[in-house]
């Protein structure tokens, strides 16, 4: 069954609705994590994700890693070196 224009929309919209809510869970794990005194990506993983398998673990890494970037535009994280910390 074909679906119509306004139910593919609906469907689209929900997809997206749930991945900004999502990515501003992860965020807000991620700023408790800095927080609680966890400067690198490999240790946010660590609180974040504890039970994550360890070979999906670099993946992870990199998914912080985003989210980081995207906290340090937003002017609610800075980043020296290798470390992480929230702002203010």
């Amino acid at each position: 069954m074909a679906m119509t224009a306004m139910a593919r929309a609906a469907y689209v919209a929900a997809i997206l609705a749930g991945t900004i809510v999502a990515g501003c869970q992860t965020d807000a794990q991620i700023l408790a994590a800095l927080a609680a005194r966890q400067h690198s990506a490999e240790a946010i993983v660590a609180r974040v994700y504890a039970e994550l398998p360890p070979a999906l673990r670099p993946a992870a890494v990199e998914t912080v890693l985003a989210h980081l970037v995207k906290l340090e535009r937003e002017g609610l994280v800075r980043r020296v070196a290798d470390e992480w910390s929230q702002v203010g």
